[in-house]
This record gives C-alpha cells, sequence and structure tokens, in this order.
C-alpha cells in the first residue's frame, strides 16, 4: 500500500480528477517505467494502473482497488 497526501488549492473533486485523469502530466519522467518520457500514465476504477509508450509497449504499476472520489484512491 502506498500512502501519500498532497494539498491543492482546489476543492477535492477537481484535485482528485486532476491525479486520476491527468496522471501523465505529474508524474515524474526520471520515474518512468518505459524509456518514452512521452508515455502515457494511466488508471481506472476498480481496475488498470499502467504506462503505455508512445510504440504501444505496456508495463503494468498495479490494480486500483479503491477509488472512491474524491477521497482516496
Amino acid at each position: 500500500m502506498i500512502t501519500k497526501s498532497a494539498f491543492l488549492r482546489c476543492p477535492p473533486a477537481q484535485a482528485f480528477a486532476l491525479f486520476t485523469e491527468r496522471a501523465s502530466d505529474w508524474w515524474p519522467e526520471l520515474l518512468r517505467h518505459t524509456p518514452d518520457p512521452r508515455s502515457e500514465i494511466r488508471m481506472v476504477a476498480g481496475g488498470r494502473f499502467w504506462e503505455r509508450a508512445t510504440d504501444g509497449h505496456e508495463v503494468e504499476l498495479g490494480r486500483v482497488t479503491l477509488w472512491q472520489s474524491p477521497q482516496q484512491l
């Protein structure tokens, strides 16, 4: 389990959406699991959490086991 907190100056629902829908925007390029700095980080409720390179190569990063927008992920 990963526990991490961040404080943003926006409503919780907006912060949750930014974190889940735009993970590629904030995920550091140096911590990507593919050598592609333009890869996309994706996650879906009750399902996959993965990275996809522009050539289609995918790396599974984990599973989303809890999705309670906007409180918990």
